[in-house]
């Protein structure tokens, strides 16, 4: 029997030419996604490089996106300071797929994605509404999720 889609997609993700249901890989992954939450996400991410020595590196700030879209405008000061955060490190490292507040470059993440074209069929995709920690380990340069 061939493979589904999904094994397909992840078969291309990982340099593969088959895989089955139940292995374990590591795709490549074409974009990262975060919202508001990246104020957490970015706490996250600098402790990972706290106390190494290491300069904190993006993994890819081409394939980062990050869209305001759950609390717009922000509904409280904790909430606008941490947009703040965000807007400065997005500044800071060069993410040019940032839609902020404003009604022209805003709107609902899983609607900006792919109108911009940010993702297409096929593509492996990672949103930190499933789990902040690996965007974390994407934002490092780690190969993650593993995928079951």
């Amino acid at each position: 029997m061939g493979m589904t889609v999904v094994e397909k997609i992840l078969a291309r993700a990982t340099g593969r030419d088959t895989l089955r249901a139940g292995e374990v890989v590591e795709p490549a992954v074409d974009l990262a996604m975060s919202h508001e939450n990246a104020a957490l996400v970015i706490n996250q991410w600098s402790e990972v490089y706290k106390g190494t020595g290491l300069e904190a590196r993006l993994w890819d700030p081409s394939k980062i996106a990050i869209v305001f879209d759950h609390r717009v405008p922000a509904e409280s000061s904790k909430t606008a300071s941490n947009q703040k955060k965000v807007r400065e490190f997005v500044a800071k490292h060069g993410i040019t797929r940032f839609h902020d507040i404003r009604g022209d470059e805003g709107g609902i993440c899983h609607q900006i994605l792919p109108e911009n074209g940010y993702v297409r069929p096929g593509t492996v995709e990672l949103r930190s509404q499933l789990g902040g920690r690996r965007i974390v380990d994407l934002l490092s340069g780690e190969q993650l999720p593993r995928i079951c």
